[in-house]
């Protein structure tokens, strides 16, 4: 049962004060998203074997895509002598994505 039908119980049905509700506001822990180190990252990628997955996952953390529009991505999107990746976000072409030099190099 959850917390808020709980209450209502005790505090309309019942009508006890139930002091407990006070000490159950507890605050929901804040993190940060955990983000890899180069090191790390060139790590993953040494691992990788098969030819499309490293091409995939290095376009994704150079052009710091998500995983949905690396997916969706066109041999036409990419315009490698002006060095930008076209991204297809929501039915449109965004400007552009600037490539990093190691991304040419595969």
């Amino acid at each position: 049962m959850h917390k808020t039908g709980l209450k209502f119980f005790f505090i309309n049905v019942l009508r006890k004060e139930w002091h407990l509700f006070n000490i159950l506001k507890a605050q929901s822990e804040k993190r940060l998203p955990s983000v890899l180190s180069h090191e790390e990252v060139f790590q993953i990628l040494k691992n990788v074997r098969a030819f499309h997955n490293y091409t995939y996952l290095s376009t994704v953390y150079s052009c710091g895509l998500h995983l949905q529009e690396c997916l969706y991505l066109q041999v036409s999107d990419i315009d490698s002598t002006r060095r930008f990746v076209h991204v297809h976000r929501g039915g449109e072409k965004e400007p552009g994505i600037g490539m990093y030099r190691f991304l040419m190099i595969v």
